[in-house]
């Protein structure tokens, strides 16, 4: 399920194979969903946790689930409201906070505070969207081999580092 892509130059962040959804069936068989899939290290006053995140560029804000608030050290009481509704679903309401997110490879790691909404509803994954997260990278989706690549762009409010160069 998961490998790292190779990046193409000094400033992509390589990021895992999108990995398989359950299958559905067709008309002609089974065909497997890819959704692209990252492991981001989540940070607050409490320590930290690495979890699987879905990157979607249709969702408008980055979403965690809401237990995770308790562990790192976040309290919601009080916290700003917003809300999440899928194609003919009901809303689903979350609290906004502000967290650290980082994302690796193991030869680079982008780094930088956000602001994130915590569901109290089940989540597979968390979601990565525009606000918090897609809006500081540029992304690739390379569908035939599964991949995507994230470059940080000139919005991107954290430290990019470099630690080695990819192999060749």
């Amino acid at each position: 399920m998961a490998a790292w892509a190779l990046g193409r130059s000094k400033d992509e962040i390589p990021v895992r194979k999108a990995a398989d959804a359950a299958p559905r069936l067709r008309a002609r068989g089974v065909a497997a969903r890819y959704r692209p899939m990252v492991a981001l290290r989540v940070a607050g006053p409490s320590g930290s946790r690495i979890l699987d995140a879905s990157l979607d560029s249709g969702s408008d804000d980055t979403l965690l689930p809401a237990y995770l608030a308790g562990r790192l050290g976040i309290d919601l009481a009080g916290a700003p409201e917003g809300e999440a509704k899928a194609i003919g679903g009901s809303p689903v309401p979350y609290r906004y906070a502000r967290l650290g997110l980082r994302l690796t490879d193991g030869y680079e790691e982008c780094e930088w505070a956000a602001i994130v909404g915590f569901v109290a509803a089940p989540m597979r994954w968390a979601i990565l969207g525009h606000a918090g997260a897609l809006q500081f990278f540029d992304v690739r989706l390379l569908g035939e081999r599964r991949e995507v690549v994230l470059e940080p762009n000139s919005l991107f409010p954290g430290t990019h580092t470099v630690h080695r160069p990819p192999p060749p």
